[in-house]
């Protein structure tokens, strides 16, 4: 059971991905069929049935608290935090955007400083574009995010500190 939590896990360790969650949630669904095909011919067959059907339960319930309330997520940016923040400092002065860049567990394709931060891309993001952003000064209605990278929209979703998630509509 914990072996087909860890796609959901993993995914939702980063911002917008869901590709891993369906994935995960695929899995999910065949060890609930199979569980309830056990528990029906355990129950089927006279007393046999045990505490030890509430296992799967639990675990799926254990993993859903975990995912939906984005544990995985701050706790790999926590550890991935003083490399996210090394990054920052290591970019070029002044606005202007590169390639590549690794941080942490973090891998980020594309990055753009502006007047008020720094956004990094994650590779091979979900279904849309999506990453973490460095903004000291909160998020602010600055028009030029709207611009960077050609999108219509970005939504923000505070970490810590001056640290974001974000994600964005083309």
């Amino acid at each position: 059971m914990v072996l087909a939590g860890l796609p959901a896990l993993w995914a939702s360790s980063s911002p917008g991905r869901l590709g891993g969650l369906l994935v995960s949630l695929a899995l999910w669904l065949l060890l609930g069929v199979i569980w309830l095909v056990w528990v029906l011919l355990t129950a089927a067959g006279g007393p046999g049935l045990t505490w030890r059907f509430l296992i799967a339960p639990a675990v799926v319930v254990a993993m859903g608290v975990l995912v939906l309330s984005s544990v995985p997520l701050h706790a790999r940016f926590a550890l991935s935090r003083a490399d996210l923040e090394a990054a920052v400092a290591a970019l070029p002065a002044g606005e202007g955007d590169g390639g590549h860049v690794s941080a942490g567990s973090y891998t980020f394709y594309q990055w753009e400083r502006f007047e008020s931060g720094v956004l990094f891309e994650q590779d091979g993001s979900g279904f849309g574009p999506d990453g973490f952003a460095y903004l000291p000064d909160g998020v602010s209605d600055d028009p030029s995010l709207g611009a960077l990278w050609g999108y219509q929209e970005f939504h923000f979703s505070h970490l810590d500190g001056p640290w974001y998630s974000w994600s964005a509509i083309w």
